[in-house]
C-alpha cells in the first residue's frame, strides 16, 4: 500500500511525524518527499487499519502542517525490515515551498537557557519553526537544496537529526555554535565598511542602537533598517535618508506587554500577533507616535519572530524598535550584503 499526502507537507516536520506514528504501530516501510507530495509506503504483509493510522498522524502533526488530500494506492511494497525515512525522490515539480515560521516556545526556552548548548544562538530552529522559504533553493525540501548545505552538521547536531525521539529529528536547517552560520558586525565610515565585531556582534549592535545609532540587520528574508523608538531624531533621519517623509514604519516590540503600552489590542489581534506567521498587525495607537505613523490612527506592530530578534532584545534597553525594510523608494528589499553596503 502507498499513501500520498498533499498540502503543507514539505519542511514542516511531516516525515518525522509519519516515522514516529509508523514506529508506534510497528509498521514496516518508508516515507519520502516527492516534490509536490509526501509518499508513505507500507509493506504488503503489514496488517493496518489505515483510518487509525491517519487519525494518529493528524493528531501528532506540528501546528504548521496541513493535509489537504490523501490518496491511497494499492501498489505493492516490500523489502523493508523496519520503517525508514529515505532520500527524497524527484517526483513532479511544484510551485509550493514551505513558509518561514516564527520561533517556537521550546526554541525560545533553549535560546535563553545559559546551560543549553544553543544559548543565544541566533539561528536556532527545529522541525516546528524557523526559516524555510528564505533558505530553500529547490524542492523537495532537503538540506542539500537549501542555503544550509554550506554548513556541515557537527556530531552533536547530526546525532539530534538522526534521533527519532529528538524534536530536531530530520530538521533540515539544524545548526549550532559549532557548525552553523554566524553574524558579523560592520561599521560604515564614508562608505568604507570594516568589521568591528565578530565575537559578540549582536550585543554590540544592541548597545549602539540604544545609544542612538541607526543600523541594518540581516534576517531570514532580507535586510531591515533598525533604530530605537526612544530616539525621535533617528526616526526622522531615516525618513530623510531613505526618502520616506510620510510612510508609516513597522515597530517590533519586546513582548505583548510593551504592545499594550502603545496600542489598543483586542483578543483576536493578540492572537494574530502571537501566531506562527507572526504578521505585522495594524493596531489603534494608544500613545503619541506621530513620528512613527504620521497623521494616522493606527500603527503596524509585530513581535520577535526569529532567534536573532530575541537575542537582540536580550541586550537592548529599548522595549521597541523601528524594524522596516531596507530599500530605497521603488526598489526591492536588500537581501545581499553588498546591497546593504550601498544604501
Amino acid at each position: 500500500m502507498k499513501i500520498i499526502f498533499r498540502g503543507t507537507v514539505q519542511g514542516v516536520g511531516f516525515r518525522p511525524s509519519v516515522y514516529k506514528v509508523a514506529k508506534a504501530l510497528d509498521i514496516r516501510g518508508y516515507v519520502l518527499n516527492r516534490g509536490s507530495s509526501v509518499e508513505v509506503g507500507i509493506c504488503d504483509d503489514v496488517r493496518l487499519d489505515h483510518t487509525s493510522f491517519l487519525r494518529m498522524l493528524r493528531d501528532s502533526l506540528p501546528e504548521i502542517a496541513r493535509i489537504e488530500s490523501v490518496e491511497i494506492l494499492e501498489d505493492s511494497v516490500s523489502g523493508y525490515d523496519d520503517f525508514v525515512i529515505v532520500e527524497s525522490g524527484d517526483g513532479e515539480r511544484t510551485s509550493f515551498v514551505p513558509a518561514d515560521t516564527a520561533i517556537c516556545e521550546e526554541c525560545v526556552k533553549e535560546l535563553l537557557d545559559e546551560d543549553n548548548r544553543r544559548y543565544l544562538y541566533p539561528f536556532i530552529c527545529c522541525t516546528a519553526c524557523g526559516a524555510r522559504f528564505s533558505l530553500i533553493e529547490d524542492v523537495p525540501y532537503d538540506r542539500e537544496r537549501t542555503a544550509m548545505r554550506k554548513f556541515e552538521m557537527c556530531e552533536e547536531c547530526r546525532s539530534e537529526y538522526e534521533d527519532p525521539k529528538n524534536r530536531r529529528f530530520h530538521a533540515e536547517t539544524i545548526s549550532c555554535w559549532k557548525c552553523g552560520p554566524r553574524y558579523t558586525l560592520f561599521s560604515a565610515d564614508a562608505k568604507q565598511w570594516q568589521v568591528i565585531d565578530s565575537t559578540d556582534p549582536i550585543r554590540t549592535f544592541a548597545r549602539l542602537i540604544d545609544e542612538g545609532a541607526t543600523g541594518i540587520l540581516k534576517g531570514w528574508g532580507g535586510m531591515h533598517i533598525v533604530c530605537s523608538t526612544d530616539h525621535r531624531e533617528r526616526v526622522l533621519e531615516i525618513r530623510n535618508s531613505y526618502g520616506r517623509p510620510q510612510k508609516p514604519f513597522a515597530v517590533m516590540c519586546r513582548d505583548i506587554d510593551v504592545v499594550r503600552s502603545i496600542a489598543d489590542i483586542s483578543e483576536d489581534e493578540e492572537r494574530m500577533l502571537r501566531s506562527s506567521q507572526r504578521p505585522i498587525v495594524l493596531l489603534k495607537k494608544a500613545a503619541e507616535l506621530d513620528v512613527i505613523s504620521p497623521g494616522l490612527p493606527n500603527i503596524g506592530i509585530y513581535l520577535p519572530y526569529s532567534g536573532v530578534h530575541h537575542v537582540l532584545f536580550r541586550f537592548l534597553r529599548s522595549d521597541s524598535i523601528i524594524m522596516t525594510s531596507a530599500n530605497l523608494p521603488g526598489e526591492p528589499m536588500a537581501t545581499r550584503n553588498e546591497d546593504a553596503f550601498s544604501l
